[in-house]
């Protein structure tokens, strides 16, 4: 509520609600029917975008209908050719990981808001590899019976509590600055949670305490998940009646855990792109939209990628874009 790119990304929502007003009502009954999964609306509001792109362009399009069994999401005309077009929001790889990690995070904050002494701590979690969606209940019930154990024992001031099976390893120490420091630049740890005495008033200790997690992804892993997606969308289209393909691929970058694809300038690089389009959908006009909210003022960078012979019609599409 205090970033001012946020604030942007929001009013950019808010215009693409006021223009989903002017479409079918099947299109904009989806908000309601979706409205509870994040991701699902942050997709919907993806194709939005585009639908307006090419209406404000005036390139002729049809939204959302069935063909035979399948829905479409649309299809466009340039240069008199018609194109099937779908729109994508691509999430980071290894996303489940992070949703962990972000859960931990929150658990570690509502249980430290509920300890019975002024004793500060590190605690840390290192996991094993590969990271599965059952370690998220594993560590949440280690973190849990920690600070069970922690607010029921009376008489001690030493915190020396490890325990370890095969999801990895819980650590609980006596808070130290050197130990922290120390945690945060090697870090070695999943998450990292912890509590340091600042003051006494009277009878009242004053803790601050934060929470952080590591999280890294390889810049091949990103790739290599597009070229998935691609495939995907290859496959799903592979008897259609339209030849010619535009391939939408969205990533929105703003203060949040829920990342999409390409976060930073370095993770968007052309060249291992080209290779993934060469490699997978050579029929295809691929765009890639990015959408920044970091700074006040919203930014859009948009690249194409497509061979020769539709060369004019993706140029003519990236126009639309200005």
């Amino acid at each position: 509520m205090n970033h001012l790119g946020s604030i942007g990304a929001l009013y950019h929502i808010a215009l693409l609600i006021q223009y989903a007003h002017t479409l079918e009502s099947n299109i904009y009954d989806e908000i309601r029917r979706i409205k509870n999964n994040p991701r699902n609306l942050r997709t919907f509001f993806y194709e939005l975008f585009i639908f307006n792109i090419l209406d404000k362009g005036k390139i002729e399009n049809k939204k959302k209908f069935t063909v035979g069994l399948q829905e479409i999401e649309g299809t466009c005309i340039i240069n008199g050719k018609i194109f099937l077009f779908e729109c994508r929001k691509v999430f980071m790889p290894k996303i489940e990981e992070l949703d962990i990690k972000k859960r931990l995070m929150e658990v570690f904050y509502i249980k430290s808001r509920k300890i019975n002494k002024g004793i500060g701590m590190i605690c840390g979690i290192k996991m094993t590899r590969p990271i599965t969606g059952n370690y998220r209940q594993s560590f949440e019930e280690k973190i849990s019976t920690y600070f069970d154990n922690f607010n029921k024992h009376t008489g001690f001031n030493e915190i020396d509590y490890t325990v370890e099976d095969r999801t990895g390893t819980f650590t609980a120490t006596n808070y130290n600055e050197a130990s922290l420091i120390e945690a945060k630049e090697i870090k070695n740890y999943d998450v990292l949670f912890y509590l340091s005495p600042k003051e006494n008033k009277g009878e009242m200790i004053h803790l601050i305490g934060g929470t952080q997690s590591m999280f890294q992804v390889p810049q091949t892993a990103i790739y290599k998940k597009l070229e998935n997606i691609l495939k995907e969308k290859k496959k799903q289209h592979i008897n259609s009646i339209y030849k010619n393909k535009i391939i939408f691929i969205d990533t929105e970058i703003f203060p949040s855990l829920d990342m999409d694809i390409f976060q930073t300038e370095t993770s968007f690089d052309v060249d291992m792109l080209k290779n993934v389009y060469n490699k997978v959908c050579r029929d295809t006009i691929l765009i890639i939209t990015r959408r920044i909210y970091h700074k006040e003022e919203p930014e859009i960078k948009v690249a194409a990628v497509y061979t020769k012979a539709l060369e004019s019609e993706a140029n003519y599409l990236l126009s639309r874009f200005n």
